[in-house]
């Protein structure tokens, strides 16, 4: 068994709630990406108070694309099941969609900072894309180090899957 299945099994969650759970906070990643480039356009004059604002904007988002979430979760669970949710439902699909929430605590404590004047702004932003850049790496490079190819293939994997990424978050900030 792998070290991250052992993870996984310590912390009770089958392969199907790991799935979930990664799947969110990938989403949850692009979200919180594309928000804060969209700021970094548009930064205003640097204030705290466009710095309380950004991380209202980065939390609403996420909050926003959380509740999303949980109501798709909730109405393909009905239509499939036929059946109310149970408490573990609940709480699983609640901590699966929560992974969103938790793509933006970097950037959103980093523009706090911000906002009281340890931090520039413009610096907590621009520490805020990076942040949630490595994050969005790290989850690859976990992701393809599981799979049982040549090492060389598990490079050109993840190069290819951040090359994607970049081409989401591109394509979000063009149409933005």
């Amino acid at each position: 068994m792998s070290a991250s299945r052992r993870q996984a099994a310590a912390a009770g969650l089958t392969p199907d709630e790991v799935r979930a759970h990664l799947k969110e906070r990938i989403y949850g990643a692009f979200a919180c990406l594309t928000t804060l480039l969209l700021l970094t356009r548009h930064p205003g004059h640097g204030t705290t108070t466009d710095a309380w604002t950004a991380a209202f904007d980065v939390a609403l988002a996420l909050l926003g694309l959380w509740a999303a979430s949980l109501v798709a979760e909730v109405l393909a669970h009905l239509a499939s099941h036929g059946a109310g949710l149970s408490r573990r439902d609940w709480a699983q699909m609640a901590g699966a969609t929560w992974q969103i929430v938790s793509a933006g605590v970097v950037p959103i404590f980093l523009l706090v900072l911000a906002a009281v004047g340890l931090v520039e702004f413009s610096l907590a932003l621009g520490m805020g894309v990076a942040a949630v850049i490595v994050s969005l790496g790290l989850f690859v490079y976990l992701a393809v180090r599981r799979t049982p190819i040549p090492t060389w293939q598990r490079v050109l994997l993840m190069v290819l899957l951040m090359g994607v990424a970049a081409l989401v978050v591109l394509l979000k900030a063009i149409a933005h």
